[in-house]
């Protein structure tokens, strides 16, 4: 009863969580620096704008290329709804594929299918909910391929690792992680560490050595290489303030307390509530590993002081080499590694309790919450984010109805409203900054262009 009342609840509110992010990409926009990129593409095409970003801004070059392959249909009609489509579809497959790898190694039946979709859209529902700057992470186009995308490849690079079935796997693995070494380099070098400690760690135990974790490790660290030693990110670097240790450790301390100060309450109750139906979903199964059928409080603590080594083996090497300026780019990786914690524990923390009343109200209470919720969020943004992307497309076309005039005096724009959870394509009052200068030469303006100043 209680089993059968939670999946008609889940597979409720994997479909609003879709519908919600179909409604949010129908109202996306490129942001003042895409428009940069897409003046790059169509200037010195796919190779030379990717060659272009590595030698005079960027190393990751396969994120790069992505991003140029996929701009060369940014003139089409909803490209960036189509983009959002294509993005959670490979979510859902890279999802799919780990979840459907675990149930087949851990568990004793087969789940079906339906069932194991339903659990994988909401791995990724969980990942959305959990990250408090959802513009920047998920919206933002210029963002998503270096950021978003490799976390991604990640999750499905792991399951062809966890799920040996021919060396045609290796194409896969190679790609996958060719992609997470050429992308956000802290996360690379988490990605590198334990892969190092996987196969350290296989050789010296009853498991054995595997050449395939070997062969993942050699792809990440020489996409990681190839990155690194790109000239764009000496150009880059000397663009940011100088690096500090001191400065880095201060604005680490500085993204958690804005964490916990700006979206805390919200923060730990979208935790409790997702860590809750992960235990009622674990509490449904049944395993034949002796080690998840006996809970283990040490186990949950291990796991979350691995979570907090990560966290800062993430956000030490971004806040060092960023200087002064906060990491906040790189927590799309902390939170998806939060979701993978939330994900692992309560299925580990279901699996061992089994089945109780306590576990049936509070799995039923805590995704009726979320329900609630989501379906609220979706209420909220139906005013939101539509005035936004109208303002926002008035603007551009006021833009291009002065392309052809030669003004010598600056245009000044009205600030946009609030984008809601989309990326916000706001400029600034001064026209020498990079975003208004990004946004001139993108559109190919002859004029200088800044928002009117706040009274």
């Amino acid at each position: 009863m209680a089993q059968n009342l939670f999946n008609r609840l889940l597979a409720a509110s994997v479909i609003l969580f879709v519908l919600l992010w179909m409604f949010l990409h129908f109202f996306n926009h490129f942001a003042s620096d895409d428009y940069q990129l897409i003046y790059e593409r169509f200037y010195h095409g796919i190779v030379g704008a990717t060659y272009n970003q590595y030698i005079t801004y960027c190393g990751r070059w396969l994120p790069l290329g992505f991003t140029f392959t996929m701009l060369s249909f940014s003139k089409m009609p909803g490209f960036l709804f189509l983009y959002g489509l294509l993005t959670i579809g490979f979510a859902t497959l890279a999802s799919y594929r780990f979840f459907r790898v675990l149930s087949n190694i851990y568990l004793p039946e087969k789940v079906s299918s339906k069932y194991v979709l339903a659990v994988s859209v909401f791995f990724i529902f969980s990942f959305f909910m959990l990250t408090p700057e959802k513009s920047e992470v998920w919206f933002w186009y210029n963002s998503t391929s270096m950021y978003l995308w490799n976390l991604l490849f990640c999750l499905f690079g792991i399951s062809f690792l966890l799920w040996d079935r021919g060396k045609t796997e290796y194409i896969f693995t190679a790609a996958s992680f060719a992609y997470v070494g050429a992308a956000s380099e802290p996360f690379a070098i988490v990605v590198i560490m334990v892969l190092s400690v996987v196969v350290v760690y296989r050789a010296i135990t009853k498991i054995g050595f595997s050449f395939k974790y070997l062969f993942a490790l050699l792809v990440t660290l020489s996409a990681f290489i190839i990155n690194v030693i790109s000239e764009g990110n000496e150009i880059r670097s000397n663009q940011l303030p100088p690096a500090s240790g001191r400065v880095a450790v201060v604005n680490m301390v500085q993204t958690v307390l804005d964490l916990i100060v700006q979206h805390g309450a919200v923060f730990f109750s979208t935790v409790a509530v997702f860590f809750a139906c992960w235990v009622f979903i674990g509490s449904q199964l049944t395993t034949s590993f002796k080690h998840f059928q006996k809970f283990k409080f040490l186990y949950l603590l291990a796991a979350f002081v691995v979570l907090k080594v990560l966290w800062v083996s993430v956000l030490f090497p971004a806040a060092y080499t960023l200087g002064g300026i906060p990491p906040q780019r790189v927590q799309g990786a902390l939170f998806f590694m939060m979701a993978l914690f939330l994900c692992g524990t309560g299925l580990y923390s279901g699996l061992a309790i089994g089945k109780s009343k306590l576990i049936d109200f509070a799995g039923i209470a805590a995704i009726s919450c979320i329900l609630l919720g989501t379906g609220f969020i979706f209420y909220k943004h139906i005013g939101i984010e539509p005035v936004y992307a109208k303002t926002l497309k008035s603007r551009e076309k006021l833009l291009n109805m002065y392309k052809e005039e030669y003004r010598e005096e600056v245009l000044y724009l009205a600030p946009l409203p609030d984008p809601g959870f989309l990326y916000s394509a706001e400029i600034t009052e001064d026209t020498t900054k990079a975003v208004n200068q990004q946004l001139k030469s993108g559109l190919g303006l002859s004029y200088n262009i800044a928002r009117e100043k706040q009274k």
